[in-house]
C-alpha cells in the first residue's frame, strides 16, 4: 500500500501500526494525502514518524501529486496554535471525558424513559441527548479523541456509514468548504436556493418560510442514507424491537416520528447555519487553505463553553475547519488567537454573539436568495 505526501511516494510497511488506528490506512490507500496529513497532525511529531516508519520516496509521483495549496499562513497559525493546545491538553482531555460521561449516564436514562414509558417528552429528551453523540460521532470521525478503529465504527454518527462519511465530509466539505458543485453541505437545489448563481425559482420566494419544515424531515436521510441492515440494527432494536415489549405499534411509530423530526430538526439547524448566511463567502478559491477556511465559515458564540459543550465545538466552525483534531472543547480557547491572527493578515474573522443571531443570518440569506435573480 502507498500514499502520496507533497508530491513524494511513500511505500507503507506492513508492520507499521498507525496510532489512530489502522483503519485510517485503509481510507486514504494510493490517495494524495497531502491536506489529511497537514491538517490532522498539528505538530512535527508525524513527519518524523513518516521518515522512520515509511518506505521514503519509493519512486516519483507519475503527475504532480502535490495539492497545489498555499500552506505558509496556516503553518505559522499552527504552530502558535500547538503550541497553546499542547500546555493544556491535559484539561482540555478531561473536560471532554467528564462531558462524555455525563452524556452516557444521560443517555442511557433517557434510552430507558423512551423504552418503557409512554410521554412524549422522553422521545423529544433522548433526542437532544442522541443528537449530542452525534456530535461526538463527528469528533470521532475527525480523530479528535479515542483515535481506534472502535470509536470510530461504533459511536460516528451512531451508525451511519463511516467510510461514506469519512469520504463525503473530511475529504471533501473539509477541503473544498462552500465551493459550488463540490461541497454536498451547500448543495440543497432546487429545494433551497443558496447561491445566486443557481436559477430563482417561483417558490424560492418561500423558502425562508418552508425551509424550516424541510430541516425537520432531515433526520430521515441522516438515518437511512447509505443504508445498511449490519449499520442499522441496533437502531431498530432501539425504537422498535424493545419498544414492542411495552407499547403498541401506533405508540411506537407516533413516538419514533416525534424523535426523528426534533433530532433532524436540531443536527440540520447546528449544522447549516455555519455556511449558509449573509455574512460568509461562496466559490472562494481553494488557493490558500488558511483563507479559504475562514471566509466561508461563521462561528457563534465564539469564547462559550456552553455554546461549545451543546454542539461538540460546531458553533467554532471556523477553529473546527482549521484543526479539525482538536477535541472540541479547546475551540472557545483558540479562537482568540485565530481571531487576531485573521486580523493580522487582513483576513475577516466572521462571527455572531450567538445560536439565535446565527439563525437570523441563516434566515436572512434564505430570504435574500428567493428574491433575487440568477447571477447567470
Amino acid at each position: 500500500m502507498f500514499v502520496y505526501v507533497d508530491n513524494e511516494k511513500y511505500t507503507i510497511d506492513p508492520s507499521f501500526q498507525h496510532p489512530g488506528g489502522n483503519h485510517i490506512m485503509s481510507l486514504v490507500a494510493g490517495q494524495d494525502i497531502s491536506l489529511d496529513f497537514k491538517i490532522y497532525h498539528p505538530t512535527d511529531l508525524a513527519r518524523q514518524v513518516l521518515k522512520k516508519f515509511l518506505t521514503r520516496k519509493a519512486e516519483p509521483t507519475p503527475t504532480p501529486a502535490t495539492d497545489g495549496v498555499d500552506w505558509t499562513d496556516y503553518n505559522e497559525l499552527r504552530k502558535e496554535v500547538s503550541a497553546y493546545f499542547h500546555k493544556h491538553q491535559t484539561w482540555f482531555h478531561t473536560v471532554n471525558y467528564l462531558r462524555l460521561a455525563f452524556l452516557a449516564v444521560l443517555w442511557v436514562t433517557f434510552l430507558w424513559g423512551y423504552i418503557t414509558q409512554p410521554s412524549w417528552y422522553y422521545c423529544v429528551l433522548f433526542s437532544i441527548v442522541t443528537t449530542n453523540f452525534a456530535y461526538v460521532g463527528h469528533e470521532v470521525a475527525h480523530f479528535a479523541f479515542w483515535r481506534n478503529k472502535y470509536a470510530f465504527y461504533l459511536l460516528t454518527y451512531l451508525g451511519s456509514d463511516t467510510d461514506y462519511w469519512y469520504e463525503t465530509h473530511n475529504k471533501i466539505h473539509h477541503k473544498f468548504t462552500s465551493v459550488v458543485g463540490k461541497d454536498l453541505d451547500i448543495d440543497h437545489y432546487p429545494y433551497i436556493r443558496h447561491l445566486d448563481s443557481e436559477p430563482c425559482l417561483w417558490y424560492h420566494k418561500y423558502q425562508h418560510l418552508y425551509s424550516w419544515f424541510l430541516y425537520s424531515i432531515s433526520g430521515f436521510k441522516y438515518m437511512f442514507y447509505p443504508f445498511s441492515w449490519k449499520l442499522k440494527a441496533h437502531f431498530f432494536l432501539a425504537h422498535f424491537g424493545f419498544p414492542m415489549l411495552y407499547h403498541d405499534f401506533s405508540t411506537i411509530l407516533i413516538r419514533w416520528m416525534i424523535f426523528m423530526l426534533v433530532s433532524g430538526y436540531i443536527l440540520s439547524l447546528i449544522n447549516i447555519i455555519s455556511h449558509t448566511n449573509d455574512k460568509v463567502e461562496y466559490d472562494v478559491p481553494t488557493t490558500d487553505f488558511l483563507a479559504h477556511q475562514i471566509r466561508t465559515s461563521l462561528n457563534y458564540g465564539s469564547t462559550s463553553l456552553v455554546h461549545s459543550m451543546m454542539t461538540s465545538g460546531l458553533n467554532n466552525q471556523i477553529e473546527h475547519h482549521l484543526f479539525p483534531s482538536i477535541v472540541s472543547c479547546a475551540l472557545p480557547y483558540i479562537s482568540p488567537i485565530v481571531k487576531e491572527f485573521a486580523k493580522k493578515k487582513g483576513l475577516p474573522y466572521h462571527e455572531v454573539g450567538n445560536f439565535f443571531d446565527g439563525l437570523a443570518s441563516h434566515y436572512n440569506h434564505l430570504k435574500v436568495m428567493g428574491q433575487i435573480k440568477s447571477a447567470s
